[in-house]
């Protein structure tokens, strides 16, 4: 919004310009209108450290939905993944020998490459090996337990998830 804003606010100026020199017959300045900017906006917080301890401890890794659950948040709070780039995860992205993970950033497409931790590693092998939906053609890494197995195309779906996780483990944190 703030880049916005400037970039209006300088068009502004120009046709203020235009019109008070004559070059154009009517002051169109009013109708170039910014976007609202709000004194307090801020980037979302980050949960602090106890509080994604906690929710971990609280995923049930036993059930596969768990074992999906405890993938995706620790893709999130390890490598710091949004929720889309979490979701449009495939299996060519893992590099197993390399330990690195390639990610395509979700808003300016570009290629990331990121270290494997260990334990994100393990929490990714496991799901794939014993609660991934099989057989399926698919090559993304999480996909719906319900046929057609199939990926998740909204990240809103995984937010509403850490939302879940959030409330069952007492984290009282805006997420």
């Amino acid at each position: 919004p703030a880049a916005v804003g400037r970039t209006a606010s300088a068009i502004r100026g120009w046709l203020r310009f235009l019109f008070a020199t004559g070059r154009f017959p009517h002051d169109l300045a009013p109708a170039v209108v910014a976007p609202v900017r709000r004194l307090h906006d801020h980037p979302p917080r980050a949960l602090p450290w106890p509080a994604i301890k906690k929710i971990l401890r609280a995923i049930d890794a036993t059930t596969p939905i768990g074992r999906r659950d405890r993938a995706q948040f620790l893709l999130m709070s390890g490598c710091g993944l949004g929720g889309a780039e979490v979701l449009q995860l495939q299996l060519s992205d893992i590099d197993w020998r390399s330990r690195r993970l390639r990610v395509v950033r979700a808003k300016t497409k570009t290629t990331i490459w990121l270290p494997l931790l260990p334990e994100i590693a393990h929490s990714l092998a496991d799901y794939i090996r014993y609660a991934r939906p099989s057989p399926t053609e698919s090559r993304y890494v999480f996909l719906g337990r319900r046929m057609p197995f199939r990926h998740f195309n909204n990240s809103g779906v995984l937010r509403h998830r850490v939302r879940y996780l959030a409330r069952r483990a007492g984290v009282k944190a805006p997420i």
